[in-house]
């Protein structure tokens, strides 16, 4: 009986990243795999203030999500701004620049 209860606890674990990303990839037809670097960055995080730190579980959880979306809000900016930030330095600009001290 005990094996039905881990059985429902994994597969809920690997039901809700599955759904996900299905729903991503019918939806915007667009194939994401950053579901799983994204769990995996917040399990070592779990397991650092846990075992390393010596926080309880609970705690090293919530602490653990709280990091883990501020780090990908902040990789969503990062990519958002690439574009902007490539313009912004623009080779030709460089290639002149370099250019007129050249003589």
């Amino acid at each position: 009986m005990i094996y039905l209860g881990f059985g429902i606890i994994a597969g809920a674990i690997l039901a809700l990243p599955s759904l996900a990303l299905s729903l991503l990839c019918r939806n915007c037809k667009f194939f994401n795999l950053a579901y799983g670097d994204q769990m995996g960055l917040t399990a070592y995080l779990v397991l650092f203030f846990n075992v390393s730190l010596g926080l309880n579980f609970p705690a090293s959880v919530i602490l653990s999500l709280i990091i883990s979306a501020i780090l990908g809000v902040i990789f969503y900016w990062v990519i958002d701004n690439v574009q902007d930030i490539v313009d912004k330095f623009n080779a030709q600009d460089i290639v002149d620049k370099r250019s007129l001290t050249i003589k």
